[in-house]
């Protein structure tokens, strides 16, 4: 019962962080990942490639908090269950 309440609010709280981050380095042209115990960036001007790298591992996994969070509410009980 204690996956199906914090899974979406785990969910939604790591899709609300990446899409966060993915708006304030789209609005600055610096793109950052700051996690534990490394950090990446890159800029849209010099570093277009780093850029939308991690404009690419920010929608990745905000995608998967999203599909994280829509997957334990339509199937708390998994999907063998």
């Amino acid at each position: 019962m204690a996956e199906a309440i914090i899974g979406p609010i785990i969910g939604l709280a790591v899709s609300a962080m990446t899409a966060w981050q993915l708006i304030d380095g789209f609005r600055r042209g610096t793109m950052e990942a700051p996690y534990w115990g490394f950090a990446f960036s890159g800029r849209r001007k010099d570093q277009p490639f780093r850029f939308w790298m991690l404009t690419l591992l920010l929608a990745f996994w905000m995608i998967g908090g999203i599909f994280l969070c829509i997957g334990i509410m339509f199937f708390p009980n998994g999907l063998a269950g």
